[in-house]
């Protein structure tokens, strides 16, 4: 279990989110969402750590605390993030990134294991490429320079298929994408979903989140947490206060 106690958010001393208490179990997935500048991405982004954002709170793995890790390291503790505006980075090969970040969570988590060599990777990646339909030349590339939305989304779940993660928050993934390439990401979603990981989506678009199976829905509005309930949740917000 993820647990996140008494979170308070703030930049140059203005308040964005006050004592937020959330427990993300594995085995569930879970909508935080509501209309925008509710500070959604706010508070992925302090969990995660953002330097912009000053804090107060606890972070507990497992009942470990691991408030202050870097991000590499909550990386490392297994908690990924789907950017929503995701960052290009020239003079980085992709392959080169992606075997380093795969080498680097393989050892820390089986110290008897050896990196994966070049040659070795390229014959690993090919199935997750297979899934999302990705061409092997896109390996070629610098990372996310020039890539289209799509290309950006589908590496986003790529590198989730790779690594594995336990907790995995997925920052508004529908963004700048059409109708047939957000139902791929949601269909590789579902098949990422397992009794060893939580999903964390942010969005709201309502109509989207039904196509995967909510467990538990989160509502944030005003700084605060308003309601947590299950998918239910979203029926009620949608009749109420977006057909408002």
């Amino acid at each position: 279990m993820l647990k996140i106690n008494n979170l308070s958010v703030y930049i140059a001393k203005n308040l964005l989110l006050e004592n937020i208490n959330i427990d993300l179990k594995k085995n569930k997935t879970y909508a935080i969402i509501w209309k925008n500048w509710a500070w959604k991405s706010t508070l992925i982004n302090a969990i995660i750590w953002n330097p912009n954002y000053q804090t107060t709170w606890e972070l507990f793995l497992e009942d470990k605390n691991i408030t202050s890790l870097s991000p590499s390291d909550k990386a490392l503790a297994w908690l990924f993030l789907v950017f929503q505006n995701i960052p290009e980075i020239p003079w980085v090969k992709l392959s080169t990134f992606l075997r380093e970040i795969y080498n680097t969570h393989l050892i820390h988590n089986k110290s008897e294991v050896s990196p994966l060599s070049p040659l070795l990777f390229s014959r690993f990646i090919k199935k997750y490429l297979d899934i999302l339909k990705l061409d092997e030349n896109i390996l070629e590339r610098d990372l996310n320079v020039w890539f289209s939305w799509w290309e950006k989304r589908k590496l986003e779940m790529l590198q989730i298929n790779l690594l594995n993660p336990e907790y995995i928050f997925i920052d508004e993934i529908d963004s700048g994408l059409d109708i047939d390439a957000i139902n791929l990401i949601w269909e590789n979603l579902k098949n990422i979903k397992s009794e060893n990981n939580s999903i964390i989506i942010i969005s709201h678009n309502l109509d989207l989140l039904n196509k995967i199976w909510i467990d538990e829905v989160i509502l944030l509005n005003s700084w605060k947490i308003e309601k947590i309930w299950d998918n239910n949740l979203l029926k009620e917000i949608k009749n109420k206060w977006f057909n408002s």
